[in-house]
């Protein structure tokens, strides 16, 4: 297998397929045998706010705590550099430590 990428300014792929972004741009991704396979890998900055809502919350449980009623639901936001909401961004959530509380996605 022999792996290649159309700009290498922008990313770079090592002969295992595994692809180092360089730069924000987009690529084509190449792995080539007896038949030859693209993918187009698109790298796009971070976005350079995120904000959590709320902050901080507080919840008040009876024991035993029961997860379908003793919920707190959070929302984030990211935002570019001048502060506008960039849409449709995947958010990963996970809470520390799990043993406290668990997140669903």
């Amino acid at each position: 297998m022999v792996w290649s990428t159309s700009d290498e300014s922008i990313a770079t792929v090592n002969s295992t397929g595994v692809v180092t972004p360089r730069a924000v741009g987009t690529v084509e991704i190449e792995a080539t045998a007896e038949r030859t396979g693209r993918a187009t890998l698109v790298i796009l900055p971070l976005p350079p706010g995120l904000v959590v809502t709320p902050g901080l919350d507080t919840l008040f449980v009876d024991e035993p705590i029961d997860p379908s009623q003793d919920v707190a639901q959070f929302t984030a936001v990211a935002t570019d550099t001048v502060g506008q909401v960039i849409p449709g961004v995947a958010y990963s959530w996970g809470a520390s430590p799990s043993t406290v509380a668990t997140v669903d996605q």
